[in-house]
């Protein structure tokens, strides 16, 4: 069984290294025939398979392809209405590339952020793009994220927008390696753009569902588990924690059996899972299976982006008229109030199509959570100046020696 193991994996090892292999792959073979047999009792819901996993141990498995997810930065949470159309698969709508896989980097962020993208897109125009995993591990590094080491997919969002959007996959392959310094004239080649993201309610199955109803909608789950790294089909459905570890892309939902289920998209390949997805099951508490409740977001395609704010212009005020779709409600840390705040880059300027009567300077200047370098705009007063410098109904803040124009509750 070892010998085609290798064979079909592709997998060779040193005199040295041989045994050991042979040791942990006959314990793997061993949690999974056990699981199997209680799985033909009906124990379990979902069996478990030999993959090309199956010569590493759980501990140096997730230390390979898995990286703990920042759980507390701020949240651009949108409500939807919620509804339930019973069953929803993405892939059958052209809106999901083919399986992907991420190899031993810790970038699955990545490929979530993408798969997202790319059925947000397929969905405005019609044209699915396989588009650059590679270009968000090398290039996203200021917006917080960090290539093989981790990464969140509202980071990559935010630079997708600050870039002004992604290029191919074929323009700009992966290569499992990095940040590596980022191309920039093929990250300047851009095949699809986003005008903004938003934040499912966390731990709200409901608005989970009716966000996967509308596209596929990148998710973060808790994946450490031996029955994780080894399953095969199924509805899984088993205790897996919920420190969040692996970004993921929620396809769709359905049920079998009288178990509802999700449909979601990993990024380890087809010999992995059903064929490269995974059927995870619905109504596990308020959570979610695996966190999956927990921490998950969608972008906006541009094509079908609509400025739905009263706002006429940028750094409004976000209640109740809301933001325009390439701007962001933020509160700043130490001070009352919120404003619409533009995104920004180093090649991205702050808009200048101010409030009538501001006098106050629009700047780059805020950083959200993780970030390296400013993310967002903002309007930069004198405290000693007065409220006058600030649009209507919004008030100069000082804070560290300068001060930020917000809109009071």
């Amino acid at each position: 069984m070892f010998a085609e193991f290798k064979q079909t994996f592709g997998k060779s090892y040193s005199v040295a290294e041989e045994a050991a292999r042979f040791a942990t792959f006959t314990k793997n073979v061993e949690l999974i025939n056990k699981h199997n047999a209680e799985f033909a009792q009906g124990v379990h819901t979902y069996d478990l398979g030999i993959n090309q996993f199956a010569d590493m141990s759980r501990e140096e498995w997730a230390a390979a392809y898995l990286r703990p997810m920042n759980t507390t930065r701020p949240r651009n949470e949108v409500s939807l209405p919620e509804v339930n159309a019973g069953a929803v698969d993405w892939r059958d709508h052209n809106a999901v590339t083919p399986i992907k896989n991420q190899a031993q980097c810790g970038s699955c962020w990545s490929f979530s952020s993408t798969g997202s993208i790319e059925g947000a897109h397929a969905i405005a125009t019609g044209n699915l793009v396989s588009l650059s995993e590679q270009q968000l591990v090398d290039c996203s590094v200021p917006q917080g994220n960090h290539g093989c080491e981790g990464g969140l997919m509202d980071y990559a969002f935010t630079y997708t927008i600050a870039n002004g959007g992604l290029t191919t996959e074929a323009n700009y392959p992966y290569t499992a390696t990095g940040p590596n310094t980022c191309e920039t004239a093929k990250a300047a080649d851009h095949a699809v753009s986003i005008a903004s993201y938003a934040d499912v309610p966390q731990n709200n199955e409901a608005q989970l569902i009716a966000a996967v109803t509308k596209q596929p909608v990148s998710v973060a789950i808790e994946a450490d588990q031996s029955q994780f790294q080894f399953y095969k089909s199924g509805v899984f459905k088993d205790a897996c924690g919920t420190q969040l570890d692996h970004g993921v892309l929620a396809v769709g939902y359905g049920t079998t059996g009288g178990q509802d289920y999700w449909i979601v998209k990993n990024s380890w390949g087809t010999s992995w899972g059903q064929s490269g997805y995974i059927l995870m099951a619905q109504h596990v508490g308020a959570t979610g299976i695996c966190g999956i409740n927990m921490m998950s977001s969608y972008p906006e395609a541009s094509k079908v982006s609509v400025q739905v704010s009263a706002n006429p212009t940028h750094y409004g005020d976000p209640k109740p008229d809301g933001c325009l779709s390439d701007e962001l409600s933020v509160q700043v840390q130490g001070l009352a109030g919120d404003f619409c705040s533009p995104y920004c880059s180093t090649s991205k300027p702050c808009p200048s199509d101010l409030p009538a009567g501001t006098t106050a300077t629009a700047e780059c200047v805020l950083e959200t959570a993780g970030s390296s370098q400013p993310t967002n705009c903002a309007l930069i007063c004198s405290p000693q100046g007065g409220n006058d410098q600030c649009p209507a109904n919004s008030t100069c803040k000082p804070i560290s020696g300068i001060g930020v124009c917000t809109y009071d509750d």
